[in-house]
């Protein structure tokens, strides 16, 4: 195994503009996670070995994600918080020494901000570090992939289903407000989302006069644009959520109309 110093040559030569930070105090730690990883992601792994350098890092230098191992004395979920501050979509990967994660504590992280819980496995990290290049969270819009006539009851009855599906990973508290959230980012671009609505529990209703005549091209788009910002915000909490809907058995011209990307 080459020495921290030779890791250091081999990663530091030429660092592009870094895409990963690994935070964490420990350099034998570090030596090891960097080691792990494929040659080809090694020079885009950057390190901050203590609280104030991640904090620097993530302000000046615009990471795509976090793997957040341990930091001085400093706690997981207040770093994790003080990470979203600067930038508050930023995935959040702890790394775990354990053996096995429990549910109750993976379900705490994550709604204290965790994306994910990941073991210092090569294979694991490799297939995480493949998702960097691509946009994680930037929805890529597409045409409605159907000439056919789609009346607003059918689609209502999808973001229904799309609901039913979401409960079992966010309950229905939690997605409401990411419905919400995503309709209040576009509303204005997009006013044709006013008709629509998502209250506190998930419960969807729109305007009526929606329900039975057809949706323009316009209409159909405005509503893809909707989904597509409420599984942004699904998938800062599961990253892979998109992939989660178009396996689920929503009709198939739902999903390519509202899901895929």
């Amino acid at each position: 195994m080459p020495t921290r110093t030779e890791a250091n040559d081999i990663v530091d030569a030429d660092l592009p503009s870094i895409q990963v930070i690994l935070a964490e105090s420990n350099p034998f730690e570090v030596d090891r996670i960097r080691l792990n990883v494929d040659r080809e992601f090694q020079a885009g792994i950057g390190v901050a070995r203590n609280y104030d350098e991640l904090i620097a890092k993530i302000t000046e230098e615009s990471p795509q994600l976090i793997l957040l191992g341990r930091i001085d004395r400093f706690n997981y979920f207040d770093i994790c918080k003080d990470c979203h501050k600067v930038r508050e979509e930023l995935p959040i990967f702890l790394i775990s020494r354990e053996e096995t994660i429990s549910g109750s504590f993976l379900k705490l992280a994550k709604t204290r901000g965790l994306t994910d819980i990941i073991e210092p496995d090569p294979v694991k990290l490799n297939l995480l570090f493949q998702t960097i290049g691509r946009p994680l969270y930037l929805p890529q819009i597409s045409e409605p992939s159907s000439d056919l006539p789609i009346a607003g009851q059918t689609v209502l009855n999808w973001l229904e289903e799309i609901i039913t599906i979401s409960n079992d990973y966010f309950g229905p508290l939690a997605q409401g407000n990411y419905w919400r959230k995503s309709r209040a980012r576009i509303i204005d671009e997009f006013p044709f989302v006013s008709n629509w609505s998502v209250d506190h529990f998930s419960k969807i209703s729109c305007d009526e006069s929606m329900l039975d005549r057809d949706l323009t091209d316009e209409d159909i788009h405005s509503l893809q644009v909707w989904v597509r910002m409420f599984i942004e915000e699904c998938e800062r909490i599961i990253t892979d959520y998109r992939s989660i809907l178009n396996n689920s058995n929503l009709p198939v011209l739902a999903k390519d109309i509202l899901i895929k990307p």
